[in-house]
């Protein structure tokens, strides 16, 4: 499974993280800085009650799951 997580600032570089899950195989770098725009330029997101001033980062994070023991019916 792939999710894209985009780490943001405020003002005072306090940072959170966003992640989004089941994201676009085909997402570019500026597609992200694009929605990253949107997302600080909305005000809906804050970290200590301070709005997103920029995106610090953004990363694809990549995780396979591996069951070792399930219930049988």
């Amino acid at each position: 499974m792939k999710r894209l997580q985009m780490t943001f600032k405020n003002a005072d570089s306090d940072r959170k993280s966003v992640s989004i899950a089941n994201m676009k195989e085909d997402i570019s770098a500026e597609n992200v800085k694009e929605a990253s725009k949107e997302i600080i330029e909305t005000g809906v997101f804050t970290v200590k009650d301070k709005p997103f001033t920029k995106l610090s980062k953004a990363e694809v994070i990549e995780t396979t799951k591996t069951i070792l023991v399930e219930e049988q019916n």
